[in-house]
């Protein structure tokens, strides 16, 4: 897919890779690749029809899926990956091999919870390293500091699921910022003058209330989430945060047959977007995608779609 401008001024680059990083510049890629125990759970227990039922058996197989995820993550070369359902016991075996190929080291969410797929955050160890992590039950949490010195905290969530979940939604997301907080004021770090980037799957179209309170710094008591109607907190709550959604392009990021989704999210502080990441090639792929051959497919490994930005540091 070649780059183009949007009218916003925005490059807009395709799944074969952003425009080449520059001093002060990082890409991000936030990619669900669809946890295979949760979709062999939904087979054995004879769910599959509601949901994965339009899934040749061959295009759910892991052996199927994984040489497409890898493929997808080679050809975008992120500076820092962030995956969603990452299955703990398998993933050195999965990606060892071609992180180590491809110079990246990873950190991975502590897995002592008891679910079946955790978050996992790869990084181009020649760009950043690792200074901080913290596990909470849906983020994993984690202080980059770049060659040039620079501080970047990123949060790679996956909240729960369900419209009527959104009040814990809503709380994961509040804990995680109550969290970066923290680090920051531990560290005598200025919350509205760091670095942050905090993306994954919200289960929720365009973020819902999480995406409210993130740009908006605050949030209302007893405030009323617009998709499920349920009241989401019960107290006003605050953070110092400033955070941009990173919009520009237009795919949906979660399809399934007859709907779709964008639930898979980028938000940043403190960081220029350059770029953002279409990971669909036209009009023609995305009619594909939404109607005739809906992921997981012979194409496509998960029922979600990557996102991702080209972000400059600012000083």
């Amino acid at each position: 897919m070649t780059t183009t401008t949007t009218t916003t001024t925005t490059i807009v680059y395709g799944r074969h890779g952003p425009p080449a990083c520059r001093t002060g510049q990082l890409s991000i890629v936030s990619f669900n690749i669809l946890s295979q125990a949760c979709l062999d759970a939904h087979v054995a227990c004879g769910q599959e029809d509601r949901q994965y039922g339009h899934v040749a058996p061959a295009c759910r197989a892991w052996r199927h899926r994984l040489p497409l995820i890898v493929s997808l993550l080679t050809g975008m070369s992120p500076s820092i990956v962030c995956l969603q359902e990452v299955d703990p016991d398998t993933f050195s075996s999965d990606f060892d091999e071609w992180m180590k190929a491809r110079g990246y080291a990873s950190v991975l969410q502590d897995s002592r919870h008891g679910v079946w797929f955790v978050n996992a955050i790869l990084y181009r160890s020649d760009q950043v390293s690792v200074v901080w992590q913290e596990s909470r039950s849906r983020a994993l949490l984690v202080e980059l500091r770049t060659a040039r010195g620079d501080s970047v905290l990123v949060g790679n969530l996956h909240l729960q699921a369900m419209p009527a979940e959104a009040p814990t939604r809503f709380c994961q997301a509040r804990n995680t910022l109550k969290r970066l907080r923290h680090r920051l004021e531990t560290t005598g770090g200025d919350p509205t003058a760091a670095r942050i980037v905090l993306c994954g799957d919200f289960n929720a179209d365009d973020g819902g209330s999480v995406s409210e309170l993130l740009r908006q710094g605050s949030m209302e008591p007893r405030h009323v989430d617009a998709e499920s109607g349920t009241v989401v907190n019960d107290e006003e709550f605050q953070h110092p945060f400033r955070f941009e959604k990173v919009t520009g392009s237009p795919a949906p990021s979660y399809v399934t047959p007859g709907h779709s989704h964008l639930v898979d999210l980028i938000f940043v502080q403190n960081l220029k977007v350059d770029a953002v990441l279409n990971p669909l090639d036209g009009a023609e792929e995305l009619d594909q995608v939404t109607r005739a051959d809906v992921p997981p497919s012979a194409a496509w490994p998960s029922d979600h779609l990557p996102v991702g930005a080209l972000l400059t540091i600012m000083r």
